[in-house]
């Protein structure tokens, strides 16, 4: 047995034994986090492991001279949180819930640099199936525990993933990756049959909204996709069409749509009698009303993350009101939080994203990721997904498009 493979280096790290530690460190289901000692130890790995990550890659933008270039997503995460720290401390907010998602998070995005730097193949080896794995004793426990795994102070339908609106932080990532294995790195079809069949009937049994559309229609997209094994969506849907910016365009109109011109009310027979969901959308409409008058009151820096229970209270509901939670947009949300700074940050983040895809805009990775993540943010138009570990993973891949285009050159970056 080769004894070098259990050495931490920014290298091994990213591949066997190391690999799989760290992915199931960072991609912690929802149940776990309520189970106390055991989220514990989970926080504690993920406090390690992001030391470890850090050293090696601060010790890689040196030696690649990155830094100097310009900025990469990680950095601009870490802006992102360092900010969100900071107002939340003047605010005295949540600030130790703020800095343990960030390690989580902020770990992850910082691992996924260094796969895709030294063994990209792992997203398919490791992460995908972890994922695949997830998804499936998920859908077990829907039916085992019919009325919920455990309770939490909002909720009483918690499942492996958590409440059910919070699925789709896992089921989207491990249908994106799915697809992106098909076509890159080897045929799966067998997988996305189960995978996505999965997602759907998990969606249709707690019947989220969001999480049925979202579903179904990266269902429809991944059939373009299987088609000709990518060739099809490569020629015959152009990535001037299919491209980030002009998604990320339409996500824009539709917040403004739904927040402020409450569009909903041109679809009440899909939402009230397809979806079986108010017009209000559950009374997110009143949620976003009242957000809104403190954002104005505070446009700037924001109020930092706040307490559940007083924000409830603060925005004029009862303290164990889900309303305190977030303010079911993720844009809004945004903004509460860190006022037009944090916003600016977050647009940055998701412009950069856009750039980095643009750049290989007529290949099927590109436009795979590009709708991935606008799918993710169409979801977020109605919630926040406050523990969205992917949504900056996403980020990162769409930075390191290049490196998932073919599957020979993965194939030759693996080092077994």
């Amino acid at each position: 047995m080769n004894n070098k493979i259990y050495i931490l280096n920014s290298k091994n790290i990213t591949k066997g034994f190391w690999s799989y530690i760290i992915a199931l460190i960072y991609i912690e289901p929802a149940f776990f986090q309520h189970i106390n000692y055991l989220d514990d130890i989970f926080k504690i790995l993920q406090l390690l492991f992001f030391i470890i990550i850090f050293i090696f890659r601060v010790e890689n933008l040196v030696k690649n001279i990155r830094i100097r270039k310009y900025l990469s997503i990680d950095i601009w995460i870490t802006i992102y949180y360092m900010y969100l720290i900071i107002i939340t401390f003047i605010n005295h907010g949540e600030v130790i819930s703020v800095c343990t998602q960030a390690i989580q998070f902020l770990g992850f995005a910082m691992y996924l640099e260094l796969v895709m730097e030294y063994t990209p193949i792992q997203l398919y080896i490791v992460i995908n199936k972890i994922l695949t794995i997830y998804v499936i004793l998920n859908f077990v426990s829907l039916w085992i525990f019919p009325n919920g795994m455990y309770t939490t102070s909002y909720f009483t339908l918690n499942y492996f993933f958590g409440y059910a609106n919070q699925n789709i932080n896992f089921m989207l990532p491990v249908m994106m990756l799915t697809l992106l294995k098909h076509i890159y790195y080897k045929k799966c079809t067998f997988q996305i049959l189960i995978v996505y069949s999965i997602c759907i009937f998990t969606s249709i049994k707690v019947w989220s909204g969001a999480s049925l559309i979202v579903t179904i229609t990266m269902a429809i997209f991944a059939i373009l996709c299987m088609y000709k094994k990518g060739k099809f969506i490569e020629t015959y849907i152009s990535g001037k069409l299919l491209n980030f910016y002009n998604l990320l365009c339409i996500n824009i109109v539709a917040f403004i749509g739904l927040v402020f011109f409450n569009i909903q009310y041109h679809f009440e027979y899909f939402i009230t009698q397809i979806l079986k969901k108010s017009l209000t959308l559950t009374n997110r409409t009143t949620i976003w009303q009242r957000n809104i008058k403190f954002i104005k009151k505070n446009i700037i820096f924001g109020y930092g993350k706040e307490n559940y229970e007083k924000r409830a209270i603060k925005l004029g509901f009862k303290s164990t009101y889900a309303a305190g939670l977030h303010a079911h947009n993720r844009f809004l949300e945004t903004m509460y939080r860190g006022g037009v700074i944090l916003e600016s940050i977050y647009a940055v983040l998701l412009f950069k994203t856009a750039h980095s895809l643009g750049k290989f805009k007529n290949t099927a990775a590109s436009k795979i990721i590009a709708f991935s993540i606008f799918l993710y943010m169409c979801g977020m138009l109605t919630e926040f997904y406050d523990y969205c570990i992917f949504f900056f993973a996403f980020m990162v891949l769409a930075e390191n498009c290049n490196k998932l285009i073919c599957k020979r050159e993965a194939d030759s970056i693996y080092d077994k």
